[in-house]
C-alpha cells in the first residue's frame, strides 16, 4: 500500500489498481496509508441486480431498469423465484460464479463455508491473541441474536456476565473490516441521525448468502412456502437483504432503526436512512402482507416526507408512502430521488 505513494509522485503516468481484504488494513499497527495519493473504493457483495446479470438473466434487468412495473408483474413469479435463490447464494463473487456456471448448490454451500472458515482463520492473523476469543464470540452469536423477536444484540446472551465494555473493541474491529453491520437504535428521529443514536443495536452479517449458510438453510427451506424453518427465519433474511442493498446504494450513509419508548407501547421501524436532508423510514416485509402497524405509528407521529415499505407486493404510491417490491429494491435510489424532487 505504501509503495503506491511513489507511483503517484514519481511515475504518475502509470495507473495502478490493487485489491485486498480490509482484514489486514483497517486496524494494523504496522501499516501506514498514503493519504491523498490513493483513491479507495469499497466493494460490497453483489446486489440482486448484479446477481441477475452474472447468472445470465439480463432480461429481468431490462425490465427493472426501465421501471416497467407492469411488465415486471408479468414475470414477478420468476423474479421472486430468483430472489429466493439469491437469499441462498448471496453476493460473494465465487459463490455467484459457481451458481452461474454449475448450479451446484452443494458446491455453493461448500464455498460459503470455506469463506466463513477463512474469515475465522484470519482473525488470528490480524488481531492480538487476547481479542481473538471476543471477536469469535460476537461473530458466532449473530444468527442466534437475529433469531430473537426484537433482534437486539445483547452481550449477556452471548456469554453469561458479558458486558459491553469488555467487547466494544472486538465489535469495532468486526465493523471496521466490513464483516458486520451494527445498526444502532434511534428513539428521536431528528437531523442529524447520528447525534441521536442509542447504545442499543442490531448486528447483521455482510451477506445474506453467508447468513443462510451459517444457519444451514437449504434451498428447499427457502423455496417451499410451507417450510417451518424458513417461515421463522425469513424476516431475518429479508432484513439482511434490504440492509445490504441499502449499503451498496448509499455507501456513505449511516443506517439506523427506530423504536419508540416502550412506556408508550412498542413500535419499531426496521431502518432509518438520512438522505439529502430527509429521514426516510423503511419497513421490510418478507411476504405480500402489507400490514405495517409500526410504520403507521411512525408516519402519524413524525410525518415524514417520504416513507418506504418493501415486500413481495406490487409497486404502488399512496400519498407519501411508496410500496417497492423487494425485487425492485435496486431502483430504490432512483425512486426516492424522484419522490424527493417533486416535494
Amino acid at each position: 500500500m505504501v509503495s503506491l505513494k511513489y507511483f503517484c509522485e514519481n511515475a504518475s503516468e502509470y495507473h495502478i489498481m490493487s485489491a485486498g481484504s480490509l482484514l489486514g488494513v483497517a486496524i494494523h499497527s504496522g501499516n501506514s496509508f498514503p493519504v491523498g495519493k490513493v483513491n479507495r473504493i469499497q466493494l460490497y457483495p453483489m446486489t440482486f441486480a448484479e446477481f441477475l446479470d452474472a447468472v445470465g438473466e439480463m432480461r429481468y434487468q431490462t425490465v427493472i431498469k426501465k421501471k416497467a412495473y407492469e411488465s415486471a408483474y408479468a414475470i414477478e413469479d420468476s423474479l421472486i423465484h430468483h430472489l429466493k435463490y439469491y437469499y441462498f447464494v448471496g453476493g460473494m463473487p465465487k459463490a455467484v460464479h459457481s451458481f452461474a456456471t454449475k448450479r451446484n448448490l452443494e458446491e455453493i454451500r461448500s464455498i460459503q463455508r470455506d469463506i466463513l472458515a477463512n474469515y475465522e482463520r484470519d482473525f488470528s492473523k490480524h488481531i492480538d491473541a487476547f481479542s481473538i476469543p471476543k471477536v469469535g464470540l460476537i461473530w458466532n452469536s449473530i444468527p442466534n441474536q437475529l433469531a430473537k423477536e426484537n433482534r437486539q444484540f445483547v452481550y449477556g446472551e452471548m456469554k453469561k456476565g458479558a458486558r459491553a465494555s469488555q467487547y466494544e473493541s472486538a465489535l469495532y474491529w468486526l465493523s471496521k473490516v466490513g464483516l458486520v453491520y451494527a445498526i444502532n437504535k434511534i428513539e428521536t428521529p431528528n437531523l442529524p441521525l447520528a447525534a441521536y443514536k442509542k447504545e442499543a443495536f442490531k448486528l447483521y452479517m455482510l451477506d445474506v448468502g453467508l447468513l443462510s449458510a451459517r444457519v444451514g438453510l437449504t434451498i428447499q427451506n427457502l423455496t417451499n412456502p410451507n417450510s417451518g424453518v424458513f417461515n421463522h427465519f425469513k424476516g431475518v433474511l429479508t432484513e439482511q437483504y434490504v440492509l445490504q442493498e441499502l449499503k451498496a446504494m448509499h455507501t456513505t450513509a449511516d443506517i439506523f432503526y427506530w423504536m419508540n419508548d416502550r412506556k408508550k407501547g412498542t413500535a419499531e421501524v426496521d431502518f432509518l436512512l438520512q438522505y439529502k436532508g430527509n429521514i426516510i423510514p423503511i419497513e421490510a416485509k418478507s411476504s405480500v402482507n402489507l400490514k405495517a402497524k409500526s410504520l403507521k405509528v411512525y408516519m402519524d407521529y413524525y410525518r415524514p416526507s417520504v416513507a418506504v415499505r418493501t415486500s413481495l407486493g406490487r409497486y404502488s404510491k399512496n400519498a407519501n408512502l411508496y410500496d417497492i417490491p423487494l425485487y425492485l429494491l435496486g431502483e430504490f435510489g432512483e425512486i426516492i430521488k424522484e419522490a424527493i424532487s417533486i416535494r
